[in-house]
């Protein structure tokens, strides 16, 4: 299956990517920061049930702050 990539710039020069791990089941995403002002880059690659688990996470922070 051929998985679509997602980008979300976040701020000059840094930019977020989610798109498949390339696993057989299309259970992992990989998630990329790349920032092209500095060429620094970072990435790590998490089930989908974890991936959600963080957006949760993050989403409950937002609106409790």
């Amino acid at each position: 299956m051929q998985s679509k990539t997602e980008s979300l710039p976040i701020s000059d020069g840094l930019v977020m990517y989610l798109h498949g791990a390339g696993d057989s089941g299309d259970r992992y995403v990989r998630v990329d920061f790349n920032d092209y002002s500095t060429y620094k880059d970072f990435y790590m690659i998490m089930d989908r049930a974890k991936l959600k688990g963080v957006a949760d996470f993050i989403y409950k922070y937002l609106e409790n702050d």
